[in-house]
């Protein structure tokens, strides 16, 4: 049975030490068994109280989110820009040593909300560079026993990668430790088949995250999760699987995620709901 988590992110932003003493109580309380930790800004949360947090309440690190706003681009970005994010990725796979996580992932490449038009020459070029500059933290990461999942983005929020078959290509000379993020909520909306993406990305999945259709409840959509986890067992994937859902109290967050109306009666059910569903589904 996968170890089923959340990302405090459904109750609040940013994630620092004082909502991770806050959360991480409750959310052992509701039976979770993992925790996705978020790093909007370097220092949010200390990743040794984390560490020690989680364990007093029986909970472990899944991941950690590596957050990409305005000015965190690793391609079609000066120098400078490449450099501080590489800078940011280097702190993230620290992070994830340090509080046990065995995966960094998100959108690592460019900034969310950043779209332009691309040749199939102009992409190739871009994945190359996006290459060249992952390929010290896939190489640090690495050091520490740590795996990178990049992650496809919906067509609204980036024109670098949006399906499992070109993040493949971009990451395509990579160490192995680089791999996918696999998010069912960008795939319900990319993929024309997202069963049939979720086994294409099988051998290359680090980590799985999770939410309904609309970005809130798995279980309370259209997905078809039986079928989902069917395939992901097809595929030996043996990591957690993660909701990722937001808040939408915190003006930044909710507009970066386009929440613009509650996705639940509360977060706490939106996140109870779809942790019963998720059990009932995998058992």
């Amino acid at each position: 049975m996968y170890a089923i988590g959340v990302n405090p992110w459904v109750w609040a932003s940013p994630v620092d030490d004082e909502a991770l003493a806050r959360l991480i109580p409750r959310i052992a309380s509701f039976g979770f068994d993992a925790v996705e930790l978020p790093i909007e800004q370097p220092g949010d949360w200390d990743p040794v109280r984390t560490r020690d947090l989680l364990a007093a309440h029986g909970l472990v690190a899944a991941g950690v989110c590596a957050v990409t706003p305005p000015g965190r681009d690793l391609v079609d970005a000066t120098p400078a820009v490449v450099e501080s994010t590489v800078a940011y990725l280097m702190g993230c796979v620290a992070s994830a040593a340090a509080v046990g996580a065995p995966c960094v992932g998100g959108p690592v490449y460019a900034s969310v909300g950043r779209t332009w038009r691309m040749s199939a020459a102009a992409r190739a070029a871009c994945y190359a560079d996006f290459r060249r500059a992952l390929a010290p933290v896939a190489d640090r990461a690495g050091e520490c026993g740590v795996t990178i999942g990049v992650e496809a983005l919906n067509r609204y929020e980036t024109s670098v990668v949006n399906t499992v078959e070109q993040t493949i290509e971009a990451i395509d000379g990579l160490p192995p430790n680089v791999g996918i993020m696999i998010d069912t909520y960008h795939m319900n909306i990319e993929e024309a088949d997202p069963y049939a993406a979720l086994a294409l990305a099988g051998p290359h999945i680090k980590h799985v995250q999770v939410s309904g259709t609309d970005r809130g409840a798995p279980g309370a959509d259209h997905f078809d999760w039986p079928r989902f986890f069917s395939v992901l067992r097809g595929t030996g994937y043996q990591g957690a699987v993660c909701i990722e859902s937001f808040t939408a109290d915190n003006a930044t967050i909710a507009t970066a995620a386009s929440i613009w109306r509650p996705l639940a009666p509360s977060q706490d059910r939106l996140a109870v709901d779809g942790l019963h569903h998720l059990r009932k589904v995998v058992a």
